[in-house]
């Protein structure tokens, strides 16, 4: 049967004194009561009064399990109203976080939800467009470090600031300068009342319908360059077939108008294949095919194809190759391409007199990995106002012979097919003192082509994205 107070399953020191403790209840009243409960469990104290009320075991063994019985009912009712509560509150949390979610997901603007420091915590599907990545990617982010060359971030600085500091009007902006510049004197700082800065009103809204308006432009420009090329062709093979067949037979006078009218259909046809690398590059439709190449008979190519020019101008052009070089894993085409664009320039703004070197060699921190291509002059060098924006598109220098003709493409289009076969293109320039081209491209590994050969062309990116300029 169940164990009694006196019992193994009445507790420690329960039974010992339990005549000596009603005793005292007697004598004390509720004051010994008090004193002997303290201390104890529930289940101990609780016996020490069944011990009270009655004396025979079986009758307090009976009490106790009554108690306990309407204890555990009381406290399952409990268990039971207070789950009811929690599950309500859970189902409305539920309800509200789907609420919150499709309308997150429908709004047809973008939505972005950072932390107290900037991180992205939250986007919905339009923002996600707009950024480029998908939550994942972005989640844990400083939304200031995602500004590239299509978007402008503009951020409160002081977003987590303490109530106990002074408000700042100050934000933080980060993007491409042409697009800041563009939209600057057209947006608008957002404070409360307290003076804290909240947000930005910016009146650019429809950046699908400026990009379209772009695409529009490159793809008309790009239009008319393919409908001149072609009449251009017939024109320059016409007057080289009239300059080999009678030119020997014209004056000096005549000589000189063939020749003009022959050069500038060339310089003609080389500006109309700028306008188009430039239109392909801009598209990103721009494709380069890296297999393994000499360097040094690229280099060779570029040195002879300009020969005659530097000639005419009275300069030296030489080549420098290192010995025992790797081949490369490069566009030989477009390297060549790069080349002459250097030497060109380097031809058009140096004096007469002069030198000019291409060179070809290894890195001197990666002999292994990198081949550095270069091209030096004794030219004028570049202007210090000038370097910053050497790269830039449309950018014509003021020093050389005269007025410099041509697109201003060059040198953007150089370094963008640099780039483009995985290298890195830099200058360095004194004025009076010439200016040295650099760039560098991938030496050849024969773990590159065993992969080219298997690899699959990478997909085109969908149509939303080329218009939007997203990668």
């Amino acid at each position: 049967g169940t164990p009694g107070v006196e019992g193994a399953g009445a507790g420690p020191g329960v039974g010992a004194g339990a005549g000596a403790w009603a005793g005292r209840a007697d004598a004390d009243g509720g004051a010994a009561v008090r004193r002997s409960l303290e201390g104890q469990s529930i289940e101990v104290s609780l016996r020490l009064l069944i011990q009270k009320v009655a004396r025979d075991p079986d009758e307090q063994a009976r009490i106790y399990d009554l108690i306990m019985r309407q204890l555990r009912t009381e406290i399952e009712q409990k268990v039971i109203e207070a789950t009811k509560v929690l599950r309500r509150d859970q189902a409305l949390l539920v309800s509200e976080q789907e609420r919150t979610r499709s309308v997150m997901e429908n709004a047809g603007e973008g939505i972005i939800v950072v932390d107290g420091t900037g991180k992205v915590l939250l986007m919905n599907p339009a923002a996600e467009e707009i950024y480029g990545a998908n939550l994942a990617a972005a989640a844990g982010k400083p939304l200031i470090s995602v500004a590239g060359e299509t978007r402008v971030v503009a951020l409160a600085s002081d977003i987590d600031a303490a109530p106990d500091k002074p408000p700042s009007a100050a934000i933080q902006v980060a993007g491409a300068d042409g697009v800041k510049r563009t939209i600057r004197a057209s947006w608008a700082v957002v404070q409360n009342e307290a003076g804290r800065v909240v947000g930005m009103v910016m009146t650019l809204t429809d950046l699908a319908k400026h990009r379209q308006l772009e695409k529009a432009e490159r793809d008309f420009v790009a239009h008319i360059a393919h409908e001149l090329r072609s009449p251009l062709s017939s024109i320059q093979a016409s007057l080289e077939i009239l300059d080999g067949e009678i030119g020997k037979g014209l004056d000096a006078s005549q000589k000189k108008i063939l020749a003009n009218s022959v050069y500038n259909t060339q310089r003609l046809a080389g500006l109309i294949n700028d306008i188009l690398d430039f239109s392909k590059i801009e598209s990103g439709m721009m494709a380069v095919r890296p297999r393994r190449a000499d360097p040094r008979k690229i280099a060779a190519e570029a040195v002879e194809s300009l020969g005659p020019w530097a000639e005419r101008k009275t300069l030296s052009l030489t080549l420098s190759a290192a010995p025992n070089l790797p081949e490369g894993w490069l566009d030989p085409r477009r390297t060549v391409q790069v080349l002459v664009n250097l030497l060109s320039n380097a031809i058009k703004f140096t004096p007469a007199g002069g030198a000019i070197v291409a060179a070809v060699g290894r890195s001197r921190t990666e002999p292994d990995r990198w081949l550095v291509f270069g091209v030096s002059d004794t030219g004028p060098g570049i202007p210090k106002k000038e370097q910053e924006r050497i790269f830039q598109k449309f950018i014509q220098l003021s020093a050389g012979e005269g007025h410099a003709t041509g697109t201003g493409l060059g040198l953007s289009i150089a370094k963008s097919l640099v780039e483009l076969q995985g290298g890195q293109m830099w200058f360095e320039s004194e004025p009076g003192k010439g200016t040295r081209f650099y760039f560098t491209l991938p030496a050849f590994k024969p773990e590159e082509e065993a992969v080219a050969a298997v690899a699959p062309s990478p997909p085109p990116r969908p149509w939303w994205k080329r218009l939007l300029g997203l990668g």
